[in-house]
């Protein structure tokens, strides 16, 4: 089953008496158990193709629909519902709340789905053993490693309940070692836990390990293929023995 569908779905702007052709006839399907990277240069469409499927703002022109609904034709108020019950986002600057401890941010959320007391808690403390966080389930964010952040958001979005989880560049802030795992991550609890996942990256070398991987530009999408991918990315920079 497909939990987002795209169908020819166009996105125009105007920049004064210019029009800007952002998404052009883009037909894509993202399935319950799969983990799909989009990739391109800056300015492509990917964050305007993103903000589109999780409801944020509609197409000019095609159809949208998450989780069987159509929703390009809604108005704010049933966006606001859908995007609150069906979509989570990940952020590359993880956004989480300083205040709380990794397991109470995890909880937090949970609490907001309805989860109460212990139910609440021994769920987030299950989906950070998942992410191999139980061990830091109390730290404060400012504790964790970048990486570590990361996995704390990752099991937050998981938390949500929701349908479709979108990441928009989750691994910038890591090296390529922490970047993999992370991909791999998603991959892992998309299949496990039955809920999709959509990252749009610059990061060439760990998008491969995506299930499925598609190009976008000047407003065209295209699946490509990992070698495609890694012939791509710019070399790895070394650090030459004795340099701090």
């Amino acid at each position: 089953m497909s939990i987002l569908k795209l169908v020819q779905v166009t996105k125009e702007f105007s920049l004064g008496e210019r029009k800007v052709v952002a998404l052009q006839a883009v037909d894509f399907e993202l399935g319950a158990q799969e983990m799909v990277a989009l990739l391109g240069p800056s300015g492509s469409g990917k964050t305007t193709l993103l903000t589109i499927a999780g409801a944020l703002q509609r197409p000019t022109s095609g159809t949208v629909e998450i989780d069987g609904t159509q929703i390009e034709k809604m108005n704010e108020s049933q966006l606001a519902v859908v995007r609150r019950e069906k979509v989570a986002f990940i952020f590359q600057s993880y956004n989480l709340l300083a205040a709380l401890t990794a397991l109470e941010n995890v909880q937090y959320m949970l609490e907001l789905k309805g989860y109460r007391g212990r139910h609440a808690r021994e769920r987030a403390k299950g989906l950070l053993d998942m992410l191999s966080l139980g061990h830091r389930a109390n730290e404060l964010p400012k504790r964790l490693s970048g990486g570590e952040q990361q996995r704390v958001a990752v099991a937050r979005a998981f938390a949500s309940d929701a349908k479709l989880i979108l990441a928009d560049e989750p691994t910038a802030n890591l090296d390529y070692e922490r970047a993999t795992e992370l991909v791999n991550l998603l991959k892992a609890l998309s299949r496990d836990l039955a809920i999709p996942v959509l990252m749009v990256t610059h990061d060439y070398r760990s998008a491969g390990h995506a299930d499925r991987l598609f190009w976008l530009e000047g407003g065209a999408m295209r699946p490509v293929a990992a070698e495609q991918v890694a012939r791509m990315a710019p070399p790895v920079m070394v650090r030459p023995e004795g340099v701090a």
